[in-house]
C-alpha cells in the first residue's frame, strides 16, 4: 500500500470505486505534471470534467458535486481554460447551459448534434447537397438511362429479376469513396437520409427493405426520363410503376386486347420487342 499511496501523491494513479470495489486507474506522465501545476480546487474541478466524458459536465452540477461557491467554480473554469486543458462546448439539447470537457476529446453526437450540425446549427445545405448526391447515385442504379442521352432504343428499367438496387452499405461505400465530405458518417447516417428521401417520395424501399430504389415520378421531375418535344407529350407521358413497366401497361391497342381478338397476348408483337431489349443489355443507351 505504500507505493500505491507514493503514486497516488505522485498523481499517477487514481483511485475510485464501481459498487464496492476498489478500482485503480494509471494517470500517465503527461497528465500528471498537468495536475501537479493546478491549485487544489482547480484539480477538483478537473477531475470531474474528465469523468464527465464526451458527454461534458454542466457548471451547475459541477457545483452539486463538489459544493465549492460559484465564484470558485468560475475561478478555476477560468484558469483551466486559459491553460487549454479544458473547453467550453455547446449542446443541442440544452443551448443555454455552460458545459466544459477536457480539450483532447470531441463532443458526443447527442450533444453536438452529430454530422448535421456546424456550431450547433442544423446545416441544411450540407443535408440537401448529401440527399442529392445519395439519390442520383441510387437513381444511376434503378434505371438504365434515367439522365443519359438517348441514342437509338432505349430501356427505360430493369426487368424484374433485377437484382442491382444499392443497399445502406454499398450507398456507405459510394460516400465514403468518392470523397464529396470529409464529415465521418457512418451507415446509420446514411440510412437516415435514405429514409428522408422515401419520405419525399424520392425512393422507395425494395429486396424486404434492404435496398433502395429510385422513383420514376422523382427522375422525371429532376429533369430525367424520356425527351418531351411538347406539352401534349409531356401529358401522354405515362408515370412508369410496376404495371407500366411491361409492354401492357404502355401498349396504345390494350383496349382492343382479348383472347379472341386479332389483338391477343400471344401473338403480341410488343413483348418480343420487350423481351429482345431486356436478353440484350448491349443495345441499352
Amino acid at each position: 500500500m505504500r507505493y500505491v499511496q507514493e503514486l497516488t501523491d505522485s498523481h499517477l494513479l487514481k483511485l475510485s470505486t464501481e459498487g464496492k470495489t476498489l478500482l485503480f486507474t494509471a494517470v500517465s506522465f503527461d497528465d500528471a505534471a498537468k495536475i501537479k501545476t493546478m491549485s487544489q480546487d482547480e484539480a477538483l474541478i478537473y477531475f470531474h470534467i474528465e469523468e464527465s466524458g464526451r458527454e461534458g459536465v454542466w457548471t451547475k452540477t459541477l457545483h452539486t458535486r463538489t459544493n465549492l461557491h460559484h465564484n470558485v467554480i468560475s475561478r478555476c473554469l477560468k484558469a483551466l481554460e486559459s491553460q487549454r486543458y479544458i473547453k467550453q462546448v455547446k449542446s443541442v439539447k440544452h443551448p443555454t447551459r455552460k458545459i466544459y470537457m477536457l480539450s483532447s476529446i470531441e463532443p458526443s453526437a447527442e450533444m453536438s448534434g452529430g454530422p448535421w450540425f456546424t456550431d450547433s446549427e442544423i446545416d441544411t445545405e450540407f443535408i440537401d447537397n448529401l440527399l442529392n448526391v445519395v439519390w442520383r447515385f441510387i437513381v444511376s442504379l434503378s434505371y438504365p438511362s434515367a439522365f443519359k442521352p438517348r441514342t437509338g432504343r432505349t430501356q427505360e428499367s430493369y426487368p424484374a429479376s433485377y437484382r442491382g438496387y444499392p443497399t445502406v452499405s454499398k450507398i456507405h461505400n459510394f460516400v465514403v469513396d468518392s470523397g464529396i465530405t470529409s464529415v465521418e458518417l457512418s451507415v446509420v447516417d446514411i440510412r437516415a437520409l435514405c429514409e428522408v428521401l422515401v419520405y419525399d417520395g424520392k425512393l422507395e424501399r425494395v429486396d424486404n427493405g434492404y435496398a433502395y430504389k429510385a422513383t420514376w415520378a422523382s427522375v422525371v421531375a429532376g429533369g430525367g426520363g424520356p425527351e418531351l418535344e411538347s406539352d401534349e407529350d409531356e401529358n401522354e407521358l405515362v408515370p412508369l410503376d410496376a404495371f407500366s413497366e411491361t409492354p401492357c401497361g404502355r401498349c396504345p391497342v390494350i383496349e382492343f386486347c382479348s383472347d379472341d381478338s386479332r389483338v391477343n397476348p400471344v401473338d403480341c408483337t410488343y413483348y418480343d420487342e420487350w423481351l429482345d431489349v431486356i436478353e440484350k443489355p448491349s443495345t441499352l443507351a
